[in-house]
């Protein structure tokens, strides 16, 4: 058995010998195996991993996981590609689950190209897995928090999809107080194949930056009709200091029904696309987006605006952009301060 092995079955051992009823705790150190507490662990347990770095690609599949790094900075998730996979690997999948929390990890490299090799597998396959520092798949009541996803292809990704493989919806979960950065794809991607749902996901108080492939967004809604309307519903995109990306807010045609879509309080400022970069809406229903920060006084760049021409962030039709604010919300070490308070603003906004 491997010196990790032992360490983390002797902790369970002297747990059990003392006739714990109560929820376990697992310690794992460098040079251990994150994935062998993983798989170890029961419902309700935490797994605390200590700084350092994990040559790993983790699959959570057990309810009420606790998974926290010691300190985001340096507590480190290394999910570098193997040109000889076939199949793309998540840096941590979360796999028809609920109830966890993954917090306290800098997660690098489950991307394209690194160190000059590039990866010469499909960016995803069938079912779960895929290109992502961490995707969310079938999973509901989950929480990211206090992370960061650095030159991930896909950084955070929330898959609704393959009722007939036995998978539901994917509700109820939040991406919080995470600074994601340099991807050549979407900070966070929520998508629908219509046979199961995406609802009520809270996506506030993160840093998303840096995203620069031709069509990325720091934030993106797609669906594929696959025998049912890709539905996304009621997702709330709050005090979020999103810049310098393709896109900021994308939502592409294929998702058939968004509504409870709101988009407040943000900034959404410096984006590159020449074709509505701070918010693009390919479908015909208007969607929220008062009171954020486009990086001008006098607001958006939009016909339809008053000052039109601005120096601000460009929109599509079908924005609901006014009012907006005057000045940029606080900064993110600000933001941070105001994480609970900005959570307390959410749940009592969704009541």
């Amino acid at each position: 058995m491997k010196r990790s092995m032992i360490a983390v079955v002797g902790v369970m051992a002297v747990l059990l010998a003392a006739g714990a009823a109560q929820a376990a705790t697992w310690n794992v150190s460098p040079g251990q195996s994150i994935q062998a507490a993983i798989d170890g662990a029961s419902s309700g347990d935490t797994i605390n991993v200590a700084a350092g770095t994990y040559a790993e690609h983790l699959t959570i599949r057990t309810t009420n996981l606790s998974l926290l790094g010691e300190d985001r900075a340096t507590t480190i998730i290394n999910a570098r590609q193997n040109p000889a996979w076939t199949v793309g690997r998540t840096a941590i999948l979360l796999d028809g689950v609920s109830g966890v929390t993954v917090s306290g990890f800098q997660i690098v490299d489950a991307a394209l190209n690194t160190d000059g090799t590039p990866y010469a597998g499909d960016l995803y396959g069938p079912g779960p897995g895929g290109l992502a520092g961490i995707q969310i798949y079938g999973s509901s009541n989950n929480t990211i928090q206090n992370n960061i996803l650095d030159n991930n292809y896909w950084q955070v990704w929330l898959v609704a999809e393959a009722a007939p493989a036995g998978y539901t919806a994917c509700n109820n979960n939040q991406i919080l107080g995470n600074e994601i950065r340099n991807s050549d794809s979407d900070g966070v991607y929520l998508y629908s194949d219509g046979t199961v749902h995406i609802d009520n996901t809270q996506i506030a108080n993160n840093e998303i930056s840096n995203l620069t492939g031709d069509f990325t967004s720091a934030i993106e809604f797609w669906g594929w009709n696959e025998g049912g309307p890709p539905t996304i519903t009621n997702t709330l995109v709050e005090w979020n200091d999103m810049h310098d990306c393709t896109y900021g807010i994308r939502v592409r045609s294929g998702v058939e029904d968004i509504s409870g879509l709101k988009v407040n309080n943000n900034n959404i400022v410096d984006m590159t696309s020449s074709t509505a970069g701070g918010f693009r809406n390919y479908l015909t229903v208007t969607l929220d987006a008062e009171y954020n920060w486009w990086g001008d006084v006098l607001g958006p760049n939009h016909s339809s605006n008053p000052n039109y021409p601005t120096m601000g962030s460009d929109v599509s039709d079908y924005v609901d952009f006014s009012p907006w604010l005057t000045g940029p919300i606080p900064e993110p070490a600000t933001l941070a301060l105001l994480a609970l308070g900005a959570v307390g603003m959410i749940s009592r906004r969704r009541r």
